[in-house]
């Protein structure tokens, strides 16, 4: 697959990277195309998508709807647009009022902006029978946009068919660059607010030559010296990716 990168107009007062993929984003394809994140006849729905490259490699693992949602910059969205037009195809573009048994679509989404949460759900199929699967890569770096981080992905979780939603579940990939104060002060918030149950798949190491080591199933409380040393040495944040697994604990999921 190959995408074209963004190109933020910047009208945000936040920054936006979506001119750049990830470790996270190429791990999480990874983790997709391999099936240790099973996709298979989902509805997807890729936050922060930059490319959308979570998104595309979804849609050819076998998730049934893929939507591909960023912050709503002109130059980021029509770039999403380009990118799944030409990988997957306009013919499976989503169309209102007509029913397809499988879609892509391409939404500009600001974290806990309602007209635009309900405009993506206004797209869930009616019945919804799929599970729902939430894709996130390197979102957690911001502390203050964690609680509509949370809210989003608790209401989209929400709306899962009982039927599926032990399937239910957001795969977040973190890299450690975030900091990993920031990284757990995310999962205590969802834990402790929102009543996720999360689960630490485990940690893998990368590199500027990309991932380098399979995943390693580190528990989520690490000792203090390995706090410290990821404090003092940025070298050592920039060489694990951090993957959890998180969900609604109506069912737990398999």
């Amino acid at each position: 697959i190959t995408v074209k990168l963004p190109t933020p107009q910047q009208d945000s007062s936040t920054p936006l990277m979506a001119h750049h993929i990830w470790q996270s984003a190429l791990l999480i394809c990874r983790e997709i195309a391999n099936g240790s994140m099973d996709v298979t006849d989902s509805l997807v729905i890729e936050m922060g998508a930059g490319a959308g490259l979570c998104g595309l490699v979804s849609a050819h693992c076998g998730a049934r709807f893929v939507a591909s949602t960023d912050y709503p910059d002109a130059g980021i969205v029509s770039e999403l647009e380009e990118n799944f037009g030409k990988i997957v195809g306009m013919d499976h573009r989503f169309k209102r009022d007509v029913v397809s048994d499988c879609w892509w679509d391409v939404l500009g989404h600001e974290w806990g902006n309602q007209a635009s949460l309900q405009d993506l759900m206004r797209r869930f199929p009616s019945p919804l029978e799929s599970p729902i699967i939430i894709l996130m890569a390197d979102l957690l770096w911001i502390p203050t946009a964690h609680v509509a981080l949370l809210s989003d992905i608790h209401a989209l979780l929400s709306k899962a068919n009982p039927t599926v939603a032990y399937k239910s579940k957001a795969y977040i990939a973190a890299g450690l660059h975030t900091s990993r104060e920031t990284i757990d002060a995310f999962f205590r918030k969802a834990r402790s607010d929102f009543g996720f149950t999360v689960a630490k798949v485990g940690e893998v190491k990368v590199s500027g030559m990309g991932i380098e080591e399979g995943m390693y199933h580190a528990e989520e409380d690490v000792s203090e010296e390995r706090r410290e040393l990821e404090r003092r040495d940025p070298t050592e944040r920039k060489k694990w990716v951090l993957v959890y697994e998180m969900w609604l604990p109506r069912i737990q999921p398999v």
